[in-house]
């Protein structure tokens, strides 16, 4: 199986197991405030990326986007404008040391 199917078999489990799932049975998405999420240029990343909104929007009922986003410059924006709220993959070079 090719990484490409390895993706879309996660994606599958994911759309799946929360498929039962309502808005009112999830738990609250914790702001009131749209969450962006970072969507890289590499596939693994934007796959991620198009999972994590699926399952924020279909399983916690949040207004989850997609927004551009690179390494460096998506690190620059989360720190000095705390926005996107999310990316994912995120590198251990490629943000602070925590």
């Amino acid at each position: 199986m090719n990484g490409l199917h390895k993706i879309f078999g996660v994606a599958a489990v994911a759309t799946i197991a929360l498929g039962g799932a309502t808005t009112a049975q999830a738990a609250d998405c914790g702001t009131a405030e749209t969450v962006t999420i970072a969507e890289m240029t590499w596939l693994s990343a934007a796959s991620l990326a198009h999972i994590a909104q699926h399952v924020l929007q279909a399983g916690y009922g949040c207004d989850a986007q997609l927004v551009p986003g690179d390494t460096v410059p998506t690190a620059s924006s989360m720190l000095n404008r705390g926005r996107p709220t999310s990316r994912p993959e995120p590198w251990g070079s490629s943000g602070p040391e925590s």
